[in-house]
């Protein structure tokens, strides 16, 4: 089954669609909140697009997307400009693509994923604790983040192995790597 939001829905409670043959959903624009375990134990949801503008952030506790297991495909879409933090913690997502609009990436929002590579957008100026983090097999990393600030106390990249910065990107923030052994290549674009 395929869902999508659209229209004037702005929230979607906790539990609401726990343990359901949902397949794929798309969350609207108008969404501004996404409940505690809302999308909980969904194992046969595969892919998300994500497209709320204004969603208020979760807490480590509202994981909404927990037990989803065969949740492979994140989209955030381009309209977004705030990806709420743990939104997509420990979810096992392989293809996670973020939208061009993007300014705030929140605290363990893509944590525990098993995507290979990553492209921070140029107009990402925060990006939370763990955004990235517990990740074994990021390997490639895109930095194309004009002047981002990282609020953490360890490595943004932690795994990955190539890291190229875009030419624009005026400042590596705290911890960009620090620690990270896998590290082999690290390119500036001209």
């Amino acid at each position: 089954a395929k869902v999508t939001c659209k229209g004037s829905l702005t929230s979607i409670g906790s539990l609401s669609f726990r343990v359901t043959a949902i397949t794929s959903f798309e969350i609207g624009k108008e969404v501004t909140s996404v409940g505690g375990g809302a999308f909980s134990n969904c194992t046969q949801l595969a892919s998300v697009i994500y497209n709320a503008e204004n969603a208020a952030g979760t807490t480590n506790l509202a994981l909404p997307f927990a037990g989803c297991t065969a949740l492979k495909s994140v989209t955030i879409s381009d309209s977004v400009k705030s990806v709420p933090g743990y939104v997509f913690k420990d979810v096992p997502v392989e293809t996670l693509t973020l939208g061009a609009n993007i300014e705030t990436i929140g605290a363990e929002a893509f944590s525990g994923g098993a995507y290979a590579s990553v492209t921070v957008g140029e107009k990402v100026t925060t990006i939370g604790d763990g955004a990235f983090g517990n990740n074994e097999t990021l390997a490639t990393v895109t930095y194309n983040a004009i002047d981002a600030t990282h609020t953490a106390s360890e490595a943004m990249f932690k795994n990955a192995s190539t890291i190229t910065i875009g030419e624009k990107v005026e400042t590596i923030p705290a911890y960009f790597v620090n620690g990270n052994t896998a590290v082999k290549e690290v390119s500036f674009t001209a």
